[in-house]
């Protein structure tokens, strides 16, 4: 053997292998593949690849998802010094679209909102008051005879300046109405109105019904005029009944009508339980005369009357006195004279003019 081609017992073995080959040489070439092995091979890639294919078709598509679910967040580490880190993917979602306008229900509509009325109150029967209302096509359809309707039973008619109203459109409506005594009475009257009109086809639409209040000023007030219906009284123990005269000279309905009487031995006041503005009560008490009284010569007697209105406080009169006098002998009937003894002699009286009074 050439001495270039001995190894050398020294050398590893490895160093043979590597060698550097000669120019133009390869391991195929210098190493040839049995044919038995390559057949081999060639029928084992025949059997394995179409078990591998079918295996893959069987295999569900989402498989996989459960997987991907499970992984755990990627956390973004940071590039080394020197490399630059790859863009970041373009995110698939999209922003959500800004809302729009809200767009009305299709269909008919009508609406109603109530303005303030000229008259912000009233103090009696007679007032006008307008109630005032503005009315709106709430819809998407031309509206015709647009109207109101109205609580108040004194309400005849509204009036609107436009009866038909298109898709958007408003007018204002005025229901007039006159105050009555039993409104001052109540402390005010309430109106509830509903607007109404009739589409192209189809029933009427309303709208929701609004209310409005207009308040009574009240004014309460009473007066008081005493008397008797006896002129005088002539002894003790006669019988006087007393005469209340109350008057309501406010614009409300007064109750609870209470006469204030402090003379010692009246008996209880009997008194109407109410009486309207502009009306006049009588009260009544009786009161039997006392021999005080006709040593006085007169009874003189003192009293004042309150009532309660519908809203406030009670109201008072001022004081009214009454004065009865004791009869004068020469007046007095003859079965009510005292018993005396007559002259023997014949008296002749003489005239005397007599002054009536009351006090």
């Amino acid at each position: 053997m050439p001495s270039h081609l001995r190894r050398d017992p020294a050398q590893p073995a490895t160093a043979a292998r590597t060698a550097p080959r000669a120019h133009g040489s390869s391991p195929r070439a210098r190493h040839p593949v049995p044919r038995r092995l390559t057949a081999k091979a060639a029928t084992l890639v025949a059997l394995l690849v179409p078990a591998a294919a079918t295996a893959l078709a069987a295999a569900p598509a989402l498989a996989a998802a459960p997987a991907l679910a499970a992984a755990p967040a990627l956390e973004a580490t940071p590039p080394a010094m020197g490399v630059s880190a790859p863009p970041p993917a373009a995110s698939s979602a999209q922003p959500a679209p800004a809302a729009g306008p809200a767009v009305a229900a299709a269909g008919p509509g009508i609406g109603i909102a109530a303005l303030p009325p000229p008259e912000q109150s009233f103090a009696s029967a007679g007032i006008i008051i307008h109630f005032q209302y503005a009315v709106t096509n709430t819809g998407d359809q031309t509206l015709t005879g647009v109207t109101l309707r109205n609580s108040l039973a004194g309400i005849t008619f509204a009036f609107c300046e436009m009866r038909t109203l298109a898709p958007g459109a408003s007018t204002d409506c005025v229901a007039p109405y006159t105050t009555t005594q039993a409104d001052v009475t109540a402390g005010g009257v309430t109106n509830v109105a509903t607007a109404v009109g009739t589409p192209p086809a189809g029933p009427a639409v309303l709208s929701l019904p609004v209310s409005v209040t207009v308040p009574a000023l009240a004014a309460p007030a009473v007066a008081l005029i005493k008397g008797t219906l006896q002129e005088r009284f002539t002894r003790a123990g006669q019988s006087i009944r007393y005469l209340y005269g109350v008057f309501n000279t406010g614009n409300a309905t007064l109750t609870d009508i209470t006469v204030h009487d402090p003379h010692p031995g009246l008996g209880p006041v009997r008194c109407a339980e109410s009486l309207a503005p502009g009306r006049l009560g009588f009260c009544f008490a009786d009161y039997t005369t006392t021999q005080a009284d006709v040593a006085a010569g007169k009874i003189t007697d003192t009293a004042k009357v309150t009532a309660t209105p519908p809203t406030g406080p009670a109201v008072s009169s001022l004081p009214s006195t009454a004065t009865i006098p004791l009869a004068s002998p020469l007046l007095v009937p003859p079965n009510q004279r005292p018993r005396q003894v007559r002259p023997r002699f014949v008296f002749i009286p003489v005239p005397i003019p007599v002054t009536w009074s009351d006090r």
